[in-house]
């Protein structure tokens, strides 16, 4: 049987009227509780009854996240901040903070596939991640920490969000969902909107013509 983790944040609903579970097809009837979450392939919501979610995982979890939530706001966090810049994306760029401290930012192209700045910012995000994970498996930087990811990119934050990889692009979008996934099932993936300056100017083509003359 396919279990839902917490971290698919399905939300609990009392059924009006009877319905049918989408995982194992069993009825789900009126004054019930199930769980609403969204389907990675197809982006949409559907339905689960409540044999597809272990309450016990889902309380911890909650109580884990609460910790976290905690932390963050306390400014004991890894932050990511990422953008991308040029009229169909050609750049990206990411500023990564470690407890309020810039730890490293990067930029560089993206691959000639990307022909668009939503996709440039999905990428940029993954490009983050991927140095995260880098970083941690190398013990530079801490493993417990909660970890923020920021984009100013709605399409790119709903992405996170809801997991879903849905759309053109779909091969970036599930990179995008997997790699995250190890701080999301350990309730410390936080995702954030804003206005990112650092990680903006770093994205802009000036930048990059300032580090040509800087190495050359």
């Amino acid at each position: 049987m396919k279990f839902l983790h917490p971290s698919d944040t399905p939300r609990k609903v009392k059924a009006r009227t009877k319905k049918s579970c989408t995982l194992c097809t069993e009825q789900i009837h009126g004054g019930e509780i199930y769980y609403q979450y969204i389907e990675k392939d197809t982006g949409y919501e559907k339905k689960a009854c409540f044999r597809h979610l272990d309450e016990k995982m889902l309380s911890e979890f909650q109580v884990k996240r609460q910790q976290y939530t905690q932390r963050k706001a306390s400014g004991e966090c890894i932050r990511l901040e990422t953008d991308a810049s040029g009229v169909e994306g050609e750049r990206w760029s990411f500023v990564a903070y470690v407890n309020q401290r810039e730890e490293i930012r990067k930029h560089g192209l993206t691959p000639s596939e990307i022909t668009d700045i939503t996709p440039a910012e999905g990428f940029a995000v993954l490009r983050a991640i991927e140095w995260l994970r880098n970083a941690q498996k190398r013990d530079l930087i801490p493993n417990n920490l909660p970890v923020i990811v920021g984009s100013d990119n709605a399409a790119v934050m709903s992405k996170l969000e809801t997991q879903s990889e849905r759309g053109s692009y779909h091969s970036l979008w599930h990179k995008l969902n997997q790699a995250p996934l190890p701080y999301r099932r350990e309730a410390r993936l936080f995702v954030e909107g804003g206005s990112f300056d650092q990680a903006h100017g770093y994205a802009q083509n000036s930048s990059f013509e300032h580090n040509k003359k800087r190495l050359n």
